[in-house]
């Protein structure tokens, strides 16, 4: 993403993702974060001030979409990974 620049909500979002797939020991070989669309998402959604979560609130409750994401993030079969091709 040569030339690519991220404001700082981005960057705090990013930020926000990596701490979360670390915390549900998404990481490389290295224990480094491996920072997924799941992580992102949540991080989105904890910005309250971001266009998608204010969006989403107008029909969902924000704290509900959180829940089912880590309900999913919580189940035996979560990977953490690609899904399979």
């Amino acid at each position: 993403m040569s030339g690519t620049a991220f404001t700082p909500r981005l960057q705090q979002a990013v930020a926000r993702a990596r701490r979360i797939a670390a915390e549900y020991g998404v990481t490389d070989e290295e224990g480094h974060p491996v920072v997924g669309t799941e992580h992102l998402f949540l991080a989105i959604l904890d910005d309250g001030y971001s266009v998608p979560t204010q969006a989403l609130e107008e029909h969902y409750s924000v704290g509900a979409l959180k829940e089912s994401v880590l309900r999913v993030m919580r189940s035996p079969g979560y990977q953490g990974r690609m899904p399979p091709a």
